[in-house]
């Protein structure tokens, strides 16, 4: 069978009594484009740079690559293509990471022999407080939420409290719950809840960062 390594040229000589003569012929062996060193699961922290690999060999080796987000070709997406670039070995970059860029990434790799080549990875950016206003406020003896304000992609599982530098825990506390979205909900509020407050949010990545230093003022007689 053929291999790569036959690639060349090749002397045909022929000889009899009236002499000898030559031919010369160029063999050339192609071979499609192939992935060998494929894009892995990554998980980074929103706002940070990604590259996500997808290196190819074949011949001829002027490759072509490219990467599509959730099945739509990645320059086709105007909120995410401003902030890409493919480099010459077709490893993807993105220059700053946004919870929507989390999804199936696939890149193919062609160089125009036999179809492409593909391989996918999954990118995950993991939640992070988007704001954490210096004060919050809380009506006294009546009802209130202090938020926890939050981006989380895959979406929030829960986020945990912290009250004057230690752990806060709602479960165990009369009149004050833990949302669904982070946030706390005191039923009925009192001097005792005024403190520093922070949030840390929690996705299947894990967590992103916890929310600056948030006072909580209780207001009213």
């Amino acid at each position: 069978s053929i291999q790569k390594e036959d690639t060349g040229t090749y002397v045909c000589i022929a000889k009899n009594r009236q002499g000898t003569i030559t031919a010369n012929t160029q063999v050339l062996i192609s071979s499609p484009a192939e992935i060998v060193n494929p894009p892995r699961n990554t998980t980074v922290l929103e706002n940070n740079r990604v590259e996500m690999s997808c290196g190819a060999r074949g011949i001829p080796s002027n490759i072509t690559y490219r990467w599509y987000h959730k099945g739509i070709l990645i320059s086709q997406l105007p909120k995410l293509a401003h902030r890409t670039k493919i480099k010459s070995d077709g490893t993807l970059v993105i220059l700053s990471a946004e919870p929507d860029d989390s999804g199936k990434l696939t890149c193919d790799a062609t160089n125009g022999i036999g179809e492409p080549d593909t391989a996918y990875a999954h990118l995950s950016v993991e939640s992070r407080v988007t704001y954490s206003p210096a004060r919050q406020y809380l009506p006294l003896g009546m009802s209130g939420i202090v938020r926890c304000y939050i981006q989380a992609s895959p979406q929030l599982q829960f986020a945990t409290w912290t009250k004057d530098h230690r752990m806060f825990d709602p479960t165990t506390l009369p009149n004050v719950e833990l949302l669904a979205n982070g946030s706390l909900l005191f039923h009925k509020v009192s001097q005792e809840h005024h403190g520093f407050y922070r949030c840390t949010p929690y996705n299947l990545q894990g967590t992103g960062q916890s929310s600056n230093s948030m006072e909580v003022i209780v207001r009213g007689k």
